[in-house]
């Protein structure tokens, strides 16, 4: 391995730079560090002791250039040049970025806004700059291996690129159950390795029990934050604080792309959205005695919703789509999110509560007890997916791409028009063995999970200055899943 670009983010600070010198000492790699701003070039410099990285690469300019490049003629005929040659469209490169795909959140349209406002043309624009830029990159450095990556359109686009080129991608993903997290070949999380790791323990019977917290940390969280203490003086404190963030980082030159009047009002309107909830919205005693189907919402925008399925992401339809193919009798809950507050359309929760069948779940309900209720659940990338599938609740997945898509009881839908058959099946088949057939199912995913994935329980995984860089032991275990993932992608090429 003669070439390694690792893709230094914040998110895992700590790691890249111990993890640069163990490629340098193991195959005498030539590293590159790509970074979003070259305040983060700057961190890491100042940490590179060893001087194990070769080289830095600062994109910064990807987003300070929107909205400034000229208009040339032909640019639609360049962008399509590059659809043609990976399958990745201009539209699926804005989708992925929160800053100029708004137009894209049908569920997450109040979500604050950017500067400068987004348009069709800046956009293309950029993708064509973009495109081209990680074009020339990889045609220059040839790697043999780009290890993380980054969001938005410059970070979805590289790692097209890359892929597009043969170059192994390795980007650390969650297999959304406790810490535990594999080396994902793409960005959109595929997970081979996970689903080889199942088929062996069914063959083998392996088996072990799901062991899920009563509520999220997230939801425990937020749970401590509306329920106790949180009043119009808290809101006002928290604006202030962001005010004043936006006014430091200014002085300090350091570019934020969210404009401030329109965050502010985001904050504001996520409290009084939260008001209106507790007291409008149903809880899971309103469920009682109930036949449902359940629907959490996703954020939106949202990496986990956006990036990682971008085929289907449309909960609107979605919803109105479920509600019009149940058959009497059964409900649909959509329980919100913690964290959707704020950012849903006018009206939002009115026109849902006007469907017939539809109950409204608020946000501060559990939802894995929801889960465990529910005829069936159904998820486009949510993490309530593989929890409901481990719980032994069929799920129906609109994301092609979900790690938990593996279990036999988790129904795969690509055509609408086969929902309601779909719906109809699985709705059908709530016996006690068929249940058994699930939880077993379930109870062989999560031994796969804990054999094929990193186990980082007790690893603090978001710190970047304070914390000091990996410890050799950590190093080591995320440098050795690493290289067996790319060992095991060349024994199956063989």
């Amino acid at each position: 391995m003669r070439s390694v670009i690792i893709w230094a983010t914040p998110w895992l600070g700590w790691l890249w730079l111990p993890l640069a010198e163990r490629f340098k000492r193991e195959y005498g790699a030539r590293v590159e560090f790509v970074c979003n701003s070259h305040r983060d070039v700057a961190y890491f410099q100042s940490q590179d002791q060893g001087r194990a990285v070769d080289e830095y690469t600062d994109i910064e300019w990807m987003r300070r250039e929107y909205g400034q490049l000229p208009s040339q003629p032909g640019q639609a005929v360049k962008a399509r040049r590059f659809e043609d040659q990976t399958g990745w469209y201009l539209v699926d490169a804005i989708q992925t970025d929160r800053h100029w795909g708004h137009g894209f959140y049908s569920s997450g349209n109040r979500f604050p806004s950017s500067r400068p406002t987004p348009t069709y043309v800046g956009s293309l624009l950029l993708f064509n700059k973009v495109c081209q830029y990680w074009n020339d990159f990889f045609e220059a450095k040839h790697p043999d291996l780009v290890v993380g990556g980054g969001s938005g359109l410059e970070g979805s686009t590289a790692g097209v690129s890359a892929r597009t080129k043969g170059i192994p991608l390795r980007v650390l993903a969650w297999a959304r159950y406790k810490d535990y997290y594999y080396w994902a070949p793409d960005e959109l999380w595929s997970s081979p390795h996970v689903a080889r790791a199942y088929h062996e323990a069914v063959s083998q019977g392996l088996e072990q029990e799901p062991d899920f917290a009563a509520l999220r940390p997230f939801e425990q969280q937020f749970r401590d934050k509306y329920l106790y203490g949180q009043n119009t003086f808290h809101v006002l404190k928290h604006m202030g604080r962001y005010a004043a963030l936006r006014a430091y980082k200014r002085w300090r030159g350091v570019h934020d792309s969210y404009n401030v009047s329109s965050h502010l009002a985001y904050i504001w309107r996520e409290h009084r959205v939260m008001k209106w909830c507790k007291r409008n919205l149903d809880v899971l005693g309103d469920l009682e005695g109930l036949d449902y189907v359940l629907y959490p919402l996703h954020i939106e925008p949202e990496h986990a919703l956006n990036t990682l399925a971008p085929e289907f992401t449309d909960q609107q339809s979605l919803i109105y789509l479920l509600a019009k193919n149940l058959p009497a009798g059964v409900y649909l809950a959509v329980k919100e999110h913690v964290h959707g507050l704020g950012s849903r359309p006018r009206d939002f929760y009115d026109n849902l509560a006007r469907i017939p069948n539809v109950k409204l779940i608020s946000p501060l309900e559990n939802t894995i007890r929801l889960a465990a209720g529910a005829l069936a659940t159904v998820v486009i990338s949510s993490t309530v997916g593989g929890e409901a599938a481990c719980l032994g609740v069929p799920v129906l997945s609109l994301g092609l791409h979900n790690v938990f898509n593996v279990m036999p009881h988790v129904r795969v839908v690509t055509d609408f028009l086969a929902l309601r058959r779909t719906l109809r099946e699985i709705l059908d088949i709530q016996d006690e063995a068929s249940r058994a057939e699930r939880l077993k199912a379930g109870r062989q995913y999560i031994a796969a999970v804990k054999r094929s994935c990193l186990d980082l329980t007790g690893i603090d995984l978001g710190s970047l200055g304070p914390r000091r860089q990996a410890f050799p032991e950590e190093t080591d275990l995320f440098y050795r899943s690493l290289t067996q993932s790319l060992q095991l992608d060349t024994a199956q090429a063989v």
